[in-house]
């Protein structure tokens, strides 16, 4: 994508798939273009501001550096295949036991102070893989000019950084795989309008006597 001339703009756990090629392999595949623009060596707007997978610079500057804004986007990604949970965004509630969404002038001010201070505050990246961890916490670099290259990273053994991460997210990643391969082309049969019934008169019985 980035050697045809173009940034994606819109790196989130939806628009990236894991696809199995071959043993101890797998492929990459990228969906969700609407934030896509042309790579420039200047700063750009951003077309898209997926909550959460964002990176500081989106909050403090009108135009950023979109190739080092894929590269956030995408360690933010891998940062939810560890955690479940983006980043930034997000806090646990002890009284629902859960991650919650924090509200968005509290996210705005987190990332304002992470642009500034160029201090990571996100929770420790849950992962066994050293490998993992190191790509992630390069990607997720607060300063764009130390970031690490989206493109660049490389894992030793990526099937072990796969198996590293949690179950359910496998289970999930293999859900969409299979939903890639259905044979379903244009709108599935059972959300289909049925076509208005034709009437036509029955004249059988039109000119009989009872």
């Amino acid at each position: 994508m980035y050697m045809s001339g173009f940034i994606h703009g819109n790196i989130t756990p939806d628009t990236v798939y894991l696809q199995p090629n071959g043993e101890n392999d797998f492929k990459l595949i990228l969906t969700g273009f609407e934030g896509s623009q042309p790579l420039s060596d200047f700063p750009q707007k951003s077309i898209i501001k997926p909550e959460g997978y964002n990176p500081p610079e989106d909050f403090v500057d009108s135009k950023v550096y979109q190739y080092a804004r894929d590269a956030w986007m995408f360690g933010a990604t891998l940062y939810f295949m560890t955690n479940g949970h983006p980043p930034y965004g997000f806090k646990y509630s002890w009284t629902q036991w859960a991650m919650l969404p924090v509200p968005a002038e509290e996210l705005q001010q987190t990332m304002e102070q992470v642009a500034k201070t160029g201090q990571s505050s996100y929770p420790p990246i849950q992962t066994r893989s050293r490998d993992l961890l190191y790509e992630i916490e390069r990607l997720l670099e607060p300063d764009p000019e130390d970031r690490a290259e989206a493109d660049s990273i490389a894992f030793s053994d990526f099937s072990n950084v796969v198996e590293s991460m949690p179950m359910g997210y496998i289970l999930w990643e293999q859900w969409d795989h299979l939903k890639s391969k259905l044979p379903i082309i244009g709108t599935p049969s059972w959300q289909v309008e049925p076509s208005p019934r034709e009437h036509g008169e029955d004249t059988s019985t039109r000119y009989k006597t009872p």
